[in-house]
């Protein structure tokens, strides 16, 4: 089922996610995609159910440690050994009963040592959140308009994690009607 949340009509799907920016959607299994030169990326990939929820699990996601200089050659880097976050929803616009009414709140966990106790800490319009299991959330009930959330990987003490892609801050905006043009 797609647990009430915003669905894609095209089916389950791959989301695709350089350095933290939003994800793009991959439904096909070869895509191109374009870089700056001179720069460093992490490109993460994870399965994806069609109503965008991450697939969680080792085998599930793939991330890959790159340099392009600044002669267009690319360099693969070693994988990072710390753990580190990436956002995957809430994303874009909601527009309507069906698609505000529970809105999907999801992460994916990038190297998970399973000794520690990992926690994200998501503040939503300045709520404050701890979310102790790796799992999706729904955000049930929320104002319409801009909802600005910031997931941050914190240990089981709460302490904030330091390094890459530990912390991300996304807004994205519901509505009851399409706007009035």
């Amino acid at each position: 089922t797609t647990k009430g949340c915003n669905n894609s009509k095209d089916g389950q799907h791959i989301h695709f996610i350089l350095n933290n920016e939003p994800y793009k959607a991959l439904y096909e299994p070869k895509n191109t995609f374009n870089v700056a030169l001179d720069q460093e990326y992490y490109l993460m990939s994870f399965l994806s159910r069609s109503y965008h929820e991450a697939l969680k699990g080792k085998d599930a996601a793939q991330l890959v440690h790159f340099t392009v200089d600044k002669n267009a050659q690319v360099k693969q880097l070693d994988a990072p050994s710390a753990p580190m976050l990436f956002y995957s929803r809430p994303k874009g616009d909601y527009v309507g009963k069906e698609n505000t009414d529970k809105v999907l709140l999801d992460y994916y966990i990038y190297n998970p040592n399973p000794e520690k106790n990992y926690h994200v800490k998501a503040k939503i319009n300045g709520n404050e959140f701890d979310l102790p299991t790796w799992q999706p959330y729904l955000i049930e009930n929320a104002p319409m308009g801009d909802m600005e959330v910031v997931l941050e990987l914190t240990d089981d003490q709460g302490a904030k994690m330091e390094g890459v892609n530990t912390k991300i801050s996304r807004t994205a905006t519901l509505a009851t009607a399409e706007p009035v043009r």
